[in-house]
């Protein structure tokens, strides 16, 4: 049987209640999150894009696009930003 994958065990409102506690916990430390400007720069090319899908998750790499564009030095895995 497969298992079923760990980011469909929740609901996006859980996403985004744990991404903006890690975000919360990383601004604490200097120099690990990317300013606001960049941050809302990178969620828009995000949001276009087709590898995005409805609870958040980049396609190409698992992760949670509203925190992989926050930390500043993280790339887009297609190069989009």
């Amino acid at each position: 049987m497969m298992e079923k994958c760990k980011a469909c065990r929740y609901t996006s409102a859980i996403h985004k209640e744990t991404i903006e506690k890690e975000l919360a916990r990383l601004g604490k430390t200097p120099d690990i999150l990317a300013d606001d400007d960049t941050r809302k720069e990178r969620l828009e090319a995000c949001s276009e894009c087709r590898h995005l899908d409805q609870t958040g998750t980049c396609m190409m790499c698992g992760c949670y696009v509203m925190l992989r564009g926050a930390i500043k030095k993280n790339k887009c895995p297609k190069k989009y930003w």
